[in-house]
């Protein structure tokens, strides 16, 4: 059903997730994503997948991205879950609401590896982190790749909410024991009077948030049929060996 350039890009994708993830699929499992696949991510387009060439990424339309998080699931759950959110989840709100001056300044880090992104949602976690000002306070539970440099952050405001950008002044209080993605780290998160960098949401940072979660549904589904179809060849090629 792809057409000839998906059908390209696929097979680019599967030798790629044969010859640099599948040798380290252990290692990623204990230690978390190396900084060696990132490099080759990073080479390859992938952490920007979504990114505008520009800015030092790939490009890809909806269905591109999708075929990306399908193969790379299959060889990896937790180097898909790290694109999706250097994506779905930093780049993509990044260049809808953010300033074009702010994208060029930090997408192509993301794009190129030398930073990560990562994003705080009270909607999904324990968080209960606030924003006066300029001055974001309080904790965050369940945090996705919180070693990362760069961190949207959900906050409440009054009655209201807003979505900020930060990149100082949080730091790692412990991190969570659990099941699946194990190669991405899921920690709690302190935050001690950080600055803000940006607004990106002054006002009705819930509901825009909600939404861009509620995108989510295609790339989720395209990386939850990559790990089918590797449980499925795993089972069959047990099954012919079994005695």
């Amino acid at each position: 059903m792809l057409g000839e350039e998906l059908q390209l890009l696929k097979q680019v994708v599967e030798e790629f997730s044969a010859k640099e993830i599948d040798p380290l699929v252990p290692k990623i499992e204990r230690e978390g994503v190396t900084q060696g696949i990132l490099n080759s991510l990073a080479e390859k387009g992938f952490l920007g997948a979504l990114a505008p060439v520009e800015y030092g990424g790939a490009g890809l339309d909806e269905n591109g991205y999708t075929v990306l998080l399908e193969v790379l699931a299959k060889h990896s759950p937790s180097v898909a879950m790290y694109v999706l959110l250097q994506n779905s989840l930093f780049i993509s709100p990044v260049l809808r609401y953010g300033t074009k001056e702010l994208a060029q300044e930090i997408v192509p880090g993301i794009a190129s590896g030398r930073a990560s992104g990562t994003i705080i949602n009270y909607l999904l976690s324990g968080s209960s982190v606030s924003i006066e000002g300029s001055t974001l306070s309080g904790t965050a539970d369940l945090v996705p790749n919180a070693s990362a440099q760069l961190c949207l952050v959900l906050a409440k405001s009054g009655n209201d909410s807003q979505l900020a950008l930060v990149d100082s002044g949080f730091h790692v209080v412990n991190d969570s024991t659990k099941l699946g993605f194990r190669g991405l780290k899921f920690s709690t998160v302190a935050f001690n009077g950080a600055g803000v960098k940006s607004i990106l949401i002054s006002s009705g940072g819930e509901r825009e948030v909600q939404n861009l979660y509620n995108e989510l549904a295609y790339p989720v589904s395209a990386m939850a049929l990559g790990m089918s179809e590797a449980a499925l060849d795993m089972a069959v090629s047990y099954a012919k060996e079994r005695q």
